[in-house]
């Protein structure tokens, strides 16, 4: 299997991982504009 793909796969699932966090960090401070 391809190791790189792997890699990539891991750090996108990370960075959405974190991206989501901080951003309902930042909506609970707020009212939902949803």
């Amino acid at each position: 299997m391809n190791t790189q793909f792997f890699v990539l796969l891991a750090t996108s699932i990370l960075t959405t991982v974190l991206v989501v966090r901080y951003l309902r960090s930042q909506s609970r401070e707020r009212a939902f504009v949803h």
